[in-house]
């Protein structure tokens, strides 16, 4: 995976995020998301819990997500950048349940 990005180099780096791979298994500079929510994929291929990517980096996946949405469209860029909003505050409800259980 090519990238300048210091972000994305330590996230594949640590093994929470590994390069999509075209169909022919040739691997992209995308990386590899949920795509039902951006939630990135991890090395061995599950998702990595808490971490989403949108726009930009899967330009391999979802060509011409910089494309600014369009009134009265229903919008591919709103769509990622809400499922991956939705996905993130559901991670930290749960996270702040658990908090919420075991203070005293």
């Amino acid at each position: 995976m090519r990238t300048g990005e210091p972000l994305v180099t330590a996230l594949v780096a640590a093994g929470l995020a590994r390069p999509w791979r075209f169909p022919d298994g040739r691997p992209s500079d995308a990386l590899d998301i949920v795509p039902a929510n951006g939630g990135l994929v991890s090395v061995d291929g599950s998702p990595t819990p808490g971490i989403f990517s949108v726009g930009v980096p899967h330009e391999d996946i979802r060509v011409f997500t910089i494309i600014a949405p369009v009134p009265g469209t229903n919008s591919s860029v709103l769509r990622e950048t809400d499922a991956a909003a939705r996905a993130a505050l559901r991670v930290a409800a749960a996270a702040a349940n658990v908090e919420r259980s075991v203070s005293p």
